[in-house]
């Protein structure tokens, strides 16, 4: 995330279209791994029948930012002429330092595993632990399986769910990254 705010912030220094493309291209890079990597972390502390609220909320979040986030845009370009940026360059720099600054925090405060968490006494990690146990049932294996990788890739259920989600996420983000375009040519008719 530290990579995907520096590129935020870099796209304030864009000058041409292709430039912004390029960037575009490598924030999209950084932010591949960002929702995938989220669930998994969920899956380190919550149990499956616990995991879908919890997704849930967190795929909330995305809907969220999209029903504010054009609103802070807006208010953000109110800033144009400040320091020699226009209001554009503006939104780059708000979106990537505070994701930086955020960063760092996360990275020092936020525990990796139940067993490491410090904010947990010697009974609670344990629990959690158990907890976990329990319901990864046989699935307790703690070592990488190349085997195992290319079972998920045989898998016509994965390919499946991969189908679902990419055509249930097209009208989602279609309609959050064109509705600009869609206004600004109602304003210009």
């Amino acid at each position: 995330m530290v990579v995907w705010g520096g590129i935020m912030m870099s796209m304030a220094a864009v000058k041409t279209p292709a430039s912004l493309l390029v960037a575009r291209f490598f924030l999209g890079v950084a932010e591949c791994g960002l929702f995938p990597g989220i669930v998994y972390y969920f899956s380190l502390w919550y149990t499956r029948n616990e995991l879908a609220f919890r997704n849930g909320l967190f795929f909330s979040t995305a809907t969220m930012a999209g029903a504010f986030g054009g609103l802070l845009a807006w208010q953000i370009t109110r800033m144009d002429g400040i320091a020699g940026l226009h209001g554009w360059q503006w939104i780059f720099i708000l979106e990537g330092l505070p994701t930086i600054l955020l960063t760092l925090v996360v990275y020092v405060f936020l525990p990796d595993l139940p067993e490491t968490a410090s904010f947990l006494n010697a009974t609670e990690k344990q629990l959690a632990i158990r907890r976990l146990e329990i319901d990864a049932g046989p699935a307790n294996q703690r070592k990488f399986s190349w085997k195992e990788a290319r079972m998920a890739f045989m898998d016509w259920k994965v390919y499946l769910h991969m189908g679902m989600y990419i055509f249930s996420t097209i009208p989602l983000y279609s309609l959050a990254f064109f509705m600009p375009s869609v206004v600004m040519e109602f304003q210009l008719e």
